[in-house]
C-alpha cells in the first residue's frame, strides 16, 4: 500500500515562527542514493550527504484538517545518516547538472483569493507583515534507515498518525487585511480534496504543476487515499469575505487523479512551483500542517520509480529568492531517504482593497 508521511522534523522555529508537533515510529530499512545539490541553485553529482535532524516537539497533533490555532513553541535537535547510493540527480527548474525531470512551471501566478478579490493597495516591506514565512524552508524527513523501495517510515509518529505544524503571526496594523503573495516550491506526494475549488480544475498533473485548491476539506478516515500525506495552509482568523474561509491546501490533484487510482500519481512524489496571492488579517496565525495517517511516506524518487527503485531524485533551482533558500540546504534533500519540502518565498505583500 502507498506510504505517506511527511513531517517536518520535529519542531521548526522562526522568528515569530512557532513550530512543528510530532512523535516517533520504528522502521525498515533499504533506499538508494542520489547527489546532492546546493540548495539555491541545485546541481547534479557528487557524494550524498546527510539531511536534516528529524526532532521532537511540543505534543503531536492528529487529525485531517489544519487548525489555524496560536502558535505551539517548540525546538529541533537531533542527526541524521546519510543515505549512500548512486544515480544522478535531475533538475528541475533550470538548474544545472542532470537531465529536467517533471519540469515544475510555475502555475496560477498572483491567483487570487476566491471570492475575496486581490486588491491594489500600496506595497509593503514583507518582512514588516509576513517575517518568517518569507524564505521559510520546511523539511519532511524519513525517519533514519527507513527506507524501502519508493517510500519511508516517517518521523514523529503517535499510533501510526503523524502531524507537523509550523505556525507564523502576521503583524501590521490591527484590524487592515493584507494580500500576500508568496511563491512555493518543493517536492511533495499529492492527494484529493473534496468541497473546495482547485485553481487548474481538471487539468493533469502531468502539464500543470499548480496543486493549490481553495477551501474544502480533506479526506476523512475511511475515505480511498487517505493514507497520502494531506499539505494545508490555513489563516486564522480568516479575512472577511474569503470564500475559502481561510483554507488552503498545497499538493491537491483531481479526484480522477487520486493516488488510489494509479499511475500517475501512485508511490510518486513531485515537484511544485506556482505563486499565489491570499487575503490575510492583521494579526491572524498561518499554519503550514502536513497529516499523516499511516507513517509511510513516499520519497523523493523522480516521476517514474520503474520497479520500485528510487535512483533519480529529483532537484528544484530555488533562486531567486529572498531571503534566499539557506545556503546549508542541499539536494536532493536526504534525511533517512529521499524526504520531501517546501520552500515559501513572499514576493508581494499589499493592504487589501
Amino acid at each position: 500500500m502507498k506510504s505517506l508521511s511527511l513531517l517536518s522534523t520535529g519542531s521548526v522555529c522562526f522568528a515569530l515562527l512557532a513550530c512543528s508537533t510530532a512523535a516517533e515510529p520504528p522502521h525498515t530499512n533499504g533506499g538508494a542514493g542520489a547527489s546532492p545539490t546546493a540548495g539555491a541553485a541545485p546541481a547534479g553529482g557528487g557524494a550524498p550527504q546527510g539531511g536534516g535532524a528529524p526532532q521532537g516537539g511540543a505534543g503531536p497533533t492528529a487529525g485531517s484538517s489544519s487548525g489555524g490555532s496560536a502558535p505551539v513553541a517548540g525546538s529541533s535537535s537531533g542527526g541524521e545518516p546519510a543515505l549512500a547510493g548512486a544515480g544522478g540527480a535531475p533538475t528541475v527548474g533550470g538548474a544545472s547538472g542532470g537531465t529536467a525531470v517533471g519540469g515544475a512551471t510555475s502555475a496560477g501566478s498572483g491567483g487570487a483569493s476566491a471570492g475575496a478579490g486581490v486588491g491594489g493597495g500600496a506595497e509593503l516591506d514583507p518582512a514588516s507583515i509576513v517575517a518568517s514565512f518569507d524564505g521559510a524552508l520546511l523539511k519532511y524527513p524519513c525517519a533514519p534507515n527507513s527506507p524501502a523501495n519508493y517510500d519511508c517510515a516517517n518521523v514523529n509518529c503517535v499510533n501510526n498518525a503523524s502531524t507537523t505544524t509550523n505556525t507564523f503571526m502576521i503583524k501590521g496594523t490591527t484590524g487592515t487585511t493584507y494580500d500576500v503573495t508568496f511563491r512555493v516550491r518543493g517536492i511533495v506526494e499529492v492527494i484529493n480534496y473534496k468541497n473546495g475549488v482547485r485553481d487548474a480544475g481538471t487539468a493533469s498533473i502531468l502539464s500543470n504543476k499548480d496543486l493549490f485548491y481553495r477551501g474544502g476539506v480533506a479526506l476523512m478516515a475511511g475515505e480511498t487515499g487517505i493514507d497520502y500525506n494531506q499539505y494545508s495552509l490555513t489563516v486564522s482568523p480568516a479575512a472577511a469575505g474569503d470564500t475559502a474561509k481561510g483554507i488552503y491546501f498545497l499538493n491537491s490533484v483531481d479526484a480522477s487523479q487520486s493516488p488510489k487510482v494509479g499511475p500517475p500519481t501512485e508511490h510518486t512524489s513531485f515537484p511544485i512551483d506556482y505563486t499565489k496571492t491570499i487575503p490575510v488579517p492583521a494579526g491572524s496565525t498561518l499554519t503550514v500542517k502536513v497529516y499523516d495517517s499511516n507513517c509511510r511516506s513516499i520519497q523523493n524518487c523522480g516521476t517514474s520509480p520503474a520497479s520500485n527503485k528510487c535512483s533519480a531524485p529529483v532537484t528544484l533551482n530555488l533562486s531567486p529568492a529572498t531571503p534566499a533558500a539557506p545556503s546549508d540546504f542541499t539536494q536532493p534533500y536526504i534525511s533517512g531517504g529521499y524526504g520531501q519540502f517546501l520552500f515559501f518565498d513572499v514576493t508581494k505583500v499589499a493592504v487589501h482593497q
